[in-house]
């Protein structure tokens, strides 16, 4: 029998991480699969640890953190505990993710045509450009994304030094730097909001700028993990820094003026490899 980890990532989210709960329960399941849910609470103070004390599902093994380590942290939490339990894939998302019922199912069929070979990652944002019931892509969330375990042995955990942002696709990177290949799959599809919906934006010179409307903190590794991500030895993180964050910056002075200075320490920060939980939301 196979044995699948669920994780799922939570602070402060009560309300969307009873729905995501129940969403679950509610997953087909074929009769040879195991799945245990670990739920990676980040310290929530809204009386979450409160509700998860009454759930008493032998399924759902709640992990208390003593600070919010963001979602990089809550990952990294999850699936090396996982991986350490001897379960044989891991699947991920946030406390806003709600699967349909054959979400998990209809991975599992992909998984038993390909093999345990690859990664996969589910339909979590609406994506209708499909050729066939399922896609190669270079790079996903951690909402959906599905890992076998002997996998994650080869190339690592998640990076827990992040807090948010970019850390799903720096794995996704090292994923393919290892020779592994990731698909998408059609029909497993996950309900999710796009952190990127609320932009700022202006017509400048007849033409259209816009910059996700985040909080300050949230710019602030939205910015510098761009280069985070990357070593200095790496175009990529030169692209970053000469030319890709200088034109957010640009926007940023048009858009968000207010912003400026958070953007520029994360800009500096980035630049000088400074990583960990810097600002709090």
């Amino acid at each position: 029998m196979k044995k699948i980890g669920i994780i799922v990532v939570t602070y402060n989210r009560l309300q969307c991480l009873k729905k995501n709960i129940q969403a679950l329960k509610n997953l087909q399941m074929p009769h040879n699969i195991s799945v245990n849910i670990f739920v990676i609470n980040n310290a929530s103070t809204d009386g979450t640890s409160i509700w998860l004390e009454t759930l008493g599902d032998d399924n759902i093994e709640v992990i208390t953190l003593k600070e919010n380590t963001g979602g990089s942290g809550g990952f990294y939490t999850g699936v090396k505990v996982c991986t350490e339990v001897g379960l044989d894939y891991v699947w991920g998302m946030d406390d806003d993710a709600y699967p349909t019922e054959s979400a998990l199912i209809e991975i599992l069929k992909l998984v038993d045509k390909l093999g345990d070979d690859f990664c996969y990652w589910s339909n979590c944002n609406s994506d209708k450009l499909f050729e066939d019931s399922y896609k190669m892509v270079t790079a996903w969330m951690f909402v959906g994304f599905f890992i076998p375990t002997p996998i994650i042995k080869k190339i690592g955990y998640p990076r827990n030094d992040f807090f948010i942002f970019y850390d799903d696709v720096e794995y996704s990177d090292r994923i393919q730097k290892y020779g592994y290949k990731i698909y998408k799959v059609r029909d497993s599809i996950i309900k999710h909001k796009d952190a990127y919906s609320n932009v700022y934006s202006r017509c400048f010179l007849k033409k259209k700028i816009e910059i996700p409307n985040f909080s300050n903190w949230k710019m602030y590794y939205y910015i510098r993990n761009k280069l985070l991500r990357y070593s200095k030895k790496e175009i990529q993180f030169w692209e970053n820094f000469l030319i890709i964050i200088p034109k957010i910056i640009f926007k940023v002075i048009i858009l968000n003026p207010k912003q400026l200075r958070i953007v520029f320490i994360a800009y500096i920060h980035g630049f000088a490899g400074k990583n960990g939980k810097v600002m709090v939301p």
